[in-house]
């Protein structure tokens, strides 16, 4: 079967099962069962699948047909053209989040000399290693209470070659920390408690500690 035909039959029943955004999940997953560009498939739609990117095509349009994230299933996400491997052990950076990233380095630019920064609640790790990455002299504190999350952000800093900037420390509150950054830099829950069990299925796969803000909302802002 070709990728074009394959994907027409794709999108049709991701769309029957309510997945937003059919047809580009489609594309994702079987550019990354093939292990092509996903313009690869749009520009050559008559290429034939082979039969072990086909299974785990099915295995990929499975998962998302059950409410799992896509970044989940591809194994990362890109976040301002870093690859952030992503699992369930941290939530999927948004969109918003590269926004606040880009806010952060704008306030960066205006200092000088070596630069501190903290990443509190830093999940993945995207914001920190992204402003790490784009500041030679930054120094990053990335704090988390989670040590699973936690792990996962250190394997981000190795893979991108970040570590050796980078203090990865596990805490729930900024109490005791102690030094003086430039910056902290943190998306922490904001959902009130109430709100969460109305969520669409693919947010209720991420951690609930990254979702749940408590009351208001507002638990983690008034630490």
């Amino acid at each position: 079967m070709t990728a074009g035909k394959l994907l027409l039959e794709a999108v049709a029943g991701l769309a029957a099962a309510g997945v937003d955004e059919a047809e580009l999940n489609a594309q994702w997953l079987l550019a990354d069962a093939m292990e092509v560009p996903r313009l690869n498939l749009l520009a050559d739609p008559g290429q034939p699948v082979p039969a072990a990117a086909l299974r785990k095509f099915k295995k990929g349009l499975a998962l998302k047909e059950q409410g799992l994230p896509l970044a989940y299933i591809l194994g990362w996400q890109d976040f301002r053209g870093l690859r952030i491997k992503v699992d369930k052990r941290v939530l999927v950076p948004r969109p918003e989040t590269e926004e606040l990233a880009g806010l952060a380095a704008a306030f960066l630019k205006t200092r000088k000399g070596e630069l501190t920064a903290m990443d509190y609640g830093s999940g993945s790790g995207a914001i920190g290693l992204w402003l790490t990455k784009e500041f030679p002299a930054l120094r990053l504190k990335s704090v988390e209470k989670s040590a699973r999350a936690l792990a996962c952000a250190a394997e981000n800093a190795a893979a991108l070659g970040l570590s050796a900037r980078i203090e990865f420390i596990r805490a729930s509150t900024l109490e005791g920390l102690g030094g003086t950054v430039d910056l902290i830099v943190s998306n922490p829950p904001y959902i009130p408690t109430s709100v969460i069990p109305g969520l669409a299925p693919e947010v209720l796969s991420e951690p609930h500690m990254s979702l749940d803000g408590g009351g208001d909302g507002l638990d983690v802002a008034r630490m």
